[in-house]
């Protein structure tokens, strides 16, 4: 017990060397959504999410690229000089999930600008300059939003509910409804 807490310290430590951590230079985009690379790390970018590179968009009547154009827009941004991100570790994300950044492009916050331009969507954090510029962003309709753009989450059917999304109180709950419900059907055959 009494080497827990030294433990514990380290594993503070680390974390903190981790949340500071910086790269910098020349950074390349890749297709596979939000993701970039920068010094050979590959780094999700934070707060937003980019759509598929093959994503097509209807404005009107007419489809368009939308993928193709979001990470086109990316790449010009990427190809500028002063690139910097500085990698964020979630305490609470487990080990298999990816390094997420911030990146600025001199004093422009990169993650911001790819939502404020409409290339890019947030990811439901809570951050308020990620929700202003999405919603900049969707009321001038550029980017994405050109043509009356519906985020997937809203046209896409909800997850078919099952017991494995419950809780088990939840689970357990529900069984209790059950057995419930089943009672009268015993009474009635004991009667």
């Amino acid at each position: 017990m009494g080497a827990r807490p030294g433990l514990l310290f380290n594993a503070v430590t680390v974390w903190i060397i981790l949340i500071v951590g910086q790269a910098s230079g020349s950074a390349q985009a890749l297709t596979d959504e939000t993701l970039i690379r920068v010094q050979g790390q590959q780094v999700s970018l934070h707060g937003l999410r980019m759509i598929a590179a093959d994503q097509r968009c209807l404005d009107g009547n007419k489809f368009w690229q939308c993928g193709v154009k979001a990470l086109q827009a990316l790449a010009r941004r990427l190809d500028e000089p002063g690139l910097q991100c500085k990698v964020l570790i979630s305490l609470s994300s487990s080990g298999g999930t990816r390094d997420t950044a911030e990146c600025w492009i001199n004093s422009d916050n990169l993650n911001v600008w790819l939502v404020a331009q409409g290339w890019a969507l947030t990811d439901g954090t809570e951050q308020a300059a990620f929700r202003t510029a999405e919603q900049s962003a969707r009321s001038k309709q550029i980017g994405l939003w050109r043509g009356g753009f519906i985020p997937p989450e809203s046209w896409r059917p909800a997850p078919a509910d099952s017991t494995a999304d419950c809780s088990v109180c939840t689970a357990r709950h529900q069984s209790i409804i059950r057995t419930r419900n089943k009672r009268p059907e015993l009474d009635q055959a004991t009667d």
